[in-house]
């Protein structure tokens, strides 16, 4: 883009954009690194948002996606969706200050994401990207395994402090936490967190996979330990994510890719049972002191049979709480503020699209579900150019968020908030981008050089 620019209009342009990555590092990143609670991570992310809308202005592609009808539509449903919930806070009792507050640093945030999508799908910044991504899912990886098998004294201890934590079940461990311990940082994120991230990172490896096999060994191997992860978590919404993300990704590939795909989600099945069972030995009570009682079933109570038979999880008695809570207020909500509260014995509303219900009503809720069918087409619109890996992203977040998480309207560092927009931007920005979905990709896509049909 820069290149139809005069030299001083390119070089503001190429100023502005290390000042965004700068800023992405400092404010977005770092935060998630060393900080476990959203509300260590609110400031920073806030702050971010404002600076990436600042200077996002110098960049040409922002100031060319500000014209085009799917951003309009996606900024109109986001000004739809806070204006509701801020009608919902008044009319609940919130201050006019508290509610402008929170919908203002909920719009710096959303906008601020889509500024950030557009600086990391341009060629220059996509490979970086993706490098720290890959980066951030081996490190995830690797620290939860060995967390789970090698280093597991500390979860048994954990498991009778937290009661929300299983010790049958891998989290997510973050390494770097553990240097913010004395902060009263915790290094582990809960099993159902760390089955939305290695789900979201296997539909996206996967695709890639099939779609250009660049290090395919080396990719393949990432590919199956996240399937170990996520059988290990025994996260329905794991599967559920799996299971709807997978037909996007091979439609129109042939058996040959669905074999290896389904080949890898078996092999990941079996390798993880077996880990339990290795698991189940190295933590046995020695002969000495064994009992007559049977060795638990790990696989059958807690990662097959014991998927259905947890039920909804108090999922069920949440949500007609909810619905009871918000009698006379159903249209327009309670408002930003009421969001991440308990509801009944949840800690928070166990759907982001209830919690978008509860803050905004159905209003809130309507424009929602229009963003999710805006950035669909606009994945499908790539798909069917041979370019499926922002669609396949926005399915896994999408179904990710339909029975967990939290609200992705309020800005206040969760992941859930930074993930959901990156899902959406991703494919409604794809087209002002000269390397996410480039020409000389999508050619090879028709043309059957590559494994996409």
């Amino acid at each position: 883009m820069s290149a139809d620019l005069g030299p001083p209009a390119a070089a503001s342009s190429r100023r502005a954009e290390r000042g965004i990555a700068a800023a992405a590092v400092i404010f977005l990143l770092l935060p998630l690194l060393f900080f476990s609670s959203p509300e260590y991570r609110e400031a920073g992310f806030l702050v971010f948002g404002i600076v990436a809308l600042a200077l996002g202005g110098w960049m040409p592609t922002f100031r060319t996606a500000l014209g085009d009808r799917r951003v309009q539509a996606v900024v109109a449903c986001l000004l739809v969706a806070e204006a509701s919930s801020l009608a919902g806070g008044l009319r609940h009792g919130e201050s006019a200050g508290q509610v402008l507050k929170l919908a203002l640093a909920g719009m710096a945030g959303v906008l601020g994401t889509g500024v950030i999508v557009l600086l990391l799908l341009q060629p220059r910044w996509q490979a970086r990207g993706a490098w720290v991504a890959l980066a951030l899912t081996v490190m995830l990886l690797a620290a939860s395994l060995a967390g789970y098998f090698v280093s597991y004294a500390w979860h048994l201890e954990l498991s009778e402090k937290s009661p929300h934590f299983n010790p049958e079940r891998i989290s997510v461990v973050w390494p770097t936490r553990m240097l913010g311990g004395w902060m009263g940082q915790q290094f582990w994120d809960h099993t159902n967190t760390a089955a939305y991230l290695f789900a979201v990172a296997w539909a996206v490896l996967v695709e890639r996979l099939l779609h250009r096999p660049r290090f395919e060994k080396a990719g393949w191997t990432l590919a199956l330990l996240l399937g170990v992860a996520i059988f290990l978590t025994a996260s329905r919404s794991g599967w559920l994510m799996i299971a709807l993300v997978l037909p996007f990704l091979l439609a129109g590939r042939g058996w040959q890719a669905s074999l290896r795909v389904f080949a890898v989600l078996a092999l990941a099945v079996g390798l993880g049972a077996a880990g339990l069972n290795l698991k189940l030995h190295l933590v046995a009570p020695p002969p000495a002191v064994a009992t007559d009682r049977a060795a638990p079933d790990l696989v059958g109570t807690f990662h097959v049979r014991g998927m259905v038979g947890r039920g909804s999880s108090g999922r069920l008695d949440a949500y007609g709480i909810l619905w009871k809570e918000l009698e006379g207020d159903r249209l327009l909500g309670h408002g930003l503020a009421a969001n991440r509260r308990p509801v009944g014995i949840q800690l928070h509303e166990h759907s982001s699209y209830l919690a978008t219900w509860r803050a905004g009503g159905w209003v809130a809720l309507a424009a929602h579900l229009a963003v999710l069918g805006i950035a669909l087409q606009a994945g499908l619109d790539l798909a069917r150019r041979g370019c499926r890996w922002p669609l396949g992203l926005a399915v896994a977040v999408f179904a990710g968020l339909l029975f967990d998480r939290s609200t992705v309207f309020r800005s206040n560092g969760s992941d859930e908030f930074l993930t959901h927009w990156l899902a959406v931007w991703i494919p409604v920005l794809a087209r002002f981008s000269g390397a996410a979905c480039s020409d000389a990709e999508t050619r090879s896509g028709r043309s059957g050089s590559t494994p996409v049909a």
